[in-house]
């Protein structure tokens, strides 16, 4: 019995079928046994390999299981350390599948598996000398934090060959999350917001009667990916804010056509791609593997097409524990009630986190004047609700 048999009659791990059918691909090399129950190995990546490793440990009569990937699909969603619940790559998927270097039975028995998490990489030394510096800098870095899992989130459903699309409101390290993407990836970066006066040919490009081409940011992209193969990320930022015509001209680049389709397409590539077009454009296509597009959007303005919904992976962004802990007393319940004022649909901003980083102490309300004043702007019955549910804490 090898250990993904093993597991998948077992619990605390979740098993994707998606996953599973693109582990067949995989190819392990340099299997390498640390123990009598533990093994490492090696996958190939986009540049070099990803490192892998499987566990057994007896302890009484439990059974654990641990392993773990270094691709980023696994980092970010892999290990679920608040529920101990872990969901296998494809990449340890079929490592699981092909190990036959430990012998399970001997080990286990007929005991059914107990996922490990890892436990965090930060260390009590760490967090003493975080604990050091000054307030705006250990806001700084709970922000930083943030913003890294958010990237490594993004960054593994782009691998998986999906599309992210992140929710959730101003200020909360969307653009930032997506940019370290693309330097995580070493992708070119493309990135454009949003407007109601885009059409499909401002997001792709024109042909000017000349003959000269002005290409939008999708045709740029497209254009890049297909001559010179580097990898290419798109952020289509406010995603909902686009004009119904331009949506509908991203809804076809959203899911890659397979290389025969492509074929009888009169485009010669021999794997997926992805195919757009515009009227004073013409065609632009690019390789799948090449081309990743990430979509965000506030969602609590302009409802989402199911059609766009289907089409892409939803990530809803929240605002970070991590952050709030470090406040305290009323700037810790304004902070709050913004966010959840956001989320319920009664505020349309919230406290950004480019604001907190300023606060000089746990209980610093200085950020409220600039937070009423923009919130007065956007919506004066909002502020003045807030404002007294606040207590009128702050000036205005």
């Amino acid at each position: 019995m090898n250990i993904y048999e093993w597991i998948s009659t077992g619990t605390g791990f979740k098993l994707d079928p998606k996953r599973l059918e693109r582990s067949d691909a995989i190819k392990i090399g340099h299997i390498k046994k640390i123990g009598d129950y533990e093994v490492s190995a090696t996958a190939p990546a986009h540049k070099g390999a990803y490192g892998l490793r499987l566990k057994i440990e007896r302890e009484g009569k439990k059974a654990f299981v641990s392993m773990s990937c270094e691709c980023e699909d696994f980092k970010g969603r892999g290990v679920m350390i608040d529920t101990a619940h872990i969901q296998p790559c494809k990449h340890l998927l079929k490592f699981m599948k092909i190990t036959d270097v430990m012998d399970v039975d001997a080990q286990a028995g007929s005991t059914k598996p107990i996922a490990r998490a890892e436990e965090p990489t930060s260390s009590d030394a760490t967090e003493e000398k975080d604990s050091l510096l000054p307030f705006s800098e250990r806001v700084k870095n709970a922000i930083n934090k943030a913003v890294m899992s958010l990237a490594d989130t993004t960054t593994a459903v782009l691998n998986e060959g999906y599309v992210p699309f992140l929710l959730g409101p101003t200020g909360c390290g969307k653009t930032s999350a997506v940019s370290q993407a693309a330097i995580k990836l070493g992708a070119r970066f493309f990135e454009t917001a949003g407007a109601d006066s885009w059409t499909d040919s401002d997001l792709v490009g024109v042909m000017m009667p000349n003959g000269t081409p002005m290409p939008g940011p999708i045709g740029a992209a497209m254009t890049h990916a297909e001559m010179s193969e580097d990898r290419v990320l798109v952020f289509l930022d406010e995603f909902l804010r686009f004009s119904p015509r331009a949506q509908e001209s991203m809804m076809r680049i959203l899911l890659p056509k397979s290389a025969d389709v492509a074929k009888a397409m009169g485009i010669e590539h021999d794997g997926p791609v992805r195919v757009t077009s515009a009227p004073f454009w013409g065609e632009s296509w690019a390789p799948a593997e090449h081309f990743m597009i990430v979509l965000a959007a506030n969602p609590w303005g302009n409802l989402p097409d199911p059609a766009l919904i289907r089409r892409v992976e939803p990530i809803e962004v929240s605002f970070s524990n991590d952050v709030l802990s470090l406040f305290t007393g009323k700037a810790k319940d304004a902070v709050e009630v913004s966010w959840k004022g956001v989320k319920d649909g009664t505020l349309p901003l919230p406290v950004e986190y480019g604001e907190l980083s300023r606060a000089k102490a746990p209980d610093d309300i200085s950020f409220l004047g600039r937070y009423l004043s923009r919130l007065k702007a956007v919506d004066p019955v909002a502020a003045s609700g807030y404002q007294t549910l606040m207590g009128n804490t702050a000036n205005s």
